[in-house]
């Protein structure tokens, strides 16, 4: 049973991932300056061992802080989201976006920790909502609305915000998939690799050892019997496969012109209840 891993971005981004052997760490920054020359730089911060989240499994957390700070000499507001995807392969079965509402409708799926059965091996965004649970962190100073959490005051020059995460959970309740049981038998004396002969089904059930022996033709006798279980190739639900957890930090200067721009679409944008920013 192999359990993937979690990968951060920012717009303003950092990225991890791990994958089987493989274990990295790259992080990239880009700050633009759209309304005037003075200098804006931030960076998203984080707290995390890419070892910690090899081969994960249900009920193991792992620790992940994560917190913004502004380099720039000018005050900017902070929002956050979280976007993941689990993927087999080339495969993505699972992709949920920051704006997605649960299967309910009512709460945002990232952060809602939901199986419609934990136990069909069946593992897609349209059963299921998230499996890995996130804790959240300084919960007071970050406000949430609409897929992003909001730093709630404008963070000043050289200033970092609290933590916004501080973990992640892979569900004790994770699918990880069915599993198949076929049973085997031979009659040779020493048995070799092409030995091992299926048991006859009836009814889509394996015989009983009593039925396969009266089976047999006069003379035949069975001398080793085995049973081998293996993953359902088209059951195997979030096992063997790779997961990331996207964070994307959005820094803007902290005018009024500029979050609209941005976080508004062009549009006049309405913080969050409980923000209080001082905007130009």
């Amino acid at each position: 049973m192999k359990k993937r891993n979690i990968a951060a971005l920012a717009g303003v981004a950092a990225i991890f991932a791990v994958g089987g052997s493989l274990a990295y760490f790259n992080q990239t920054m880009e700050v633009e300056n759209n309304f005037d020359t003075a200098k804006y730089g931030s960076t998203l911060v984080e707290d995390f061992n890419p070892s910690d989240g090899h081969d994960w499994e249900p009920g193991v957390e792992v620790n992940k802080d994560v917190l913004v700070t502004n380099t720039g000499d000018k005050p900017v507001v902070v929002r956050v989201r979280f976007d993941e995807t689990w993927k087999r392969g080339d495969n993505a079965f699972v992709d949920i976006k920051a704006e997605d509402d649960t299967l309910g409708g009512e709460e945002n799926k990232i952060m809602n920790v939901y199986q419609k059965d934990p136990t069909d091996g069946q593992a897609t965004a349209v059963v299921d909502d998230s499996v890995v649970e996130k804790k959240l962190a300084n919960t007071k100073d970050w406000i949430y609305q609409d897929g992003y959490y909001y730093y709630r005051t404008a963070l000043g020059s050289k200033l970092s915000t609290s933590e916004v995460l501080d973990a992640v959970k892979l569900s004790e309740e994770a699918d990880m998939g069915q599993f198949l049981k076929k049973k085997y038998y031979s009659l040779a004396e020493t048995a070799g690799e092409g030995d091992w002969i299926p048991f006859p089904e009836k009814d889509g059930k394996d015989i009983t050892e009593a039925e396969l022996a009266a089976s047999l033709p006069e003379g035949q006798v069975i001398r080793h019997i085995k049973s081998d279980v293996a993953a359902d190739a088209n059951k195997l639900g979030y096992a063997d496969a790779d997961y990331t957890l996207k964070i994307t930090a959005e820094v803007i200067q902290a005018t009024s012109e500029a979050v609209d721009a941005v976080f508004g679409k062009g549009s006049e944008f309405q913080a969050p209840s409980g923000c209080d920013w001082e905007l130009k």
